[in-house]
């Protein structure tokens, strides 16, 4: 029997003036993560603060426009929600709970400090 994958949400893009170098940080967070143990869920923060889901194929991020959105709510216990193009919030199906998120952005407007913690100046 196979092993379960971990699913992971990497967070990438923001507000940020680095946003650039998020994408280059997350593409190359996701290329080291091992598909046999994990099964990464690319999330692209568009420079409006958009989040949307990506997808990775040969070798790159998606940046959309527009698509799935997604919103995941402070203490859902890895549960989040989706919206297509403005339509309500439903639940994800149990197969799409995070396990765990990542951040791969940084500074001011990114919404992460270099330290690794929340920065709560972020949209200040």
């Amino acid at each position: 029997m196979a092993a379960k994958r971990l699913r992971v949400g990497l967070l990438f893009g923001g507000r940020s003036a680095e946003h650039e170098v998020s994408l280059l940080s997350a593409t190359n967070v996701i290329a080291a993560l091992d598909p046999a143990k994990y099964d990464a869920v690319p999330i692209f923060v568009t420079r409006e603060g958009q989040w949307l889901l990506s997808n990775f194929k040969d070798g790159a991020l998606a940046t959309p426009s527009d698509g799935t959105q997604l919103c995941l709510p402070p203490g859902g216990h890895g549960g989040c929600w989706r919206s297509r193009q403005g339509r309500r919030m439903t639940c994800l199906p149990s197969n799409m709970v995070f396990r765990c998120c990542t951040p791969a952005w940084r500074g001011r407007r990114g919404g992460w400090c270099a330290s690794g913690g929340h920065d709560a100046g972020a949209d200040s």
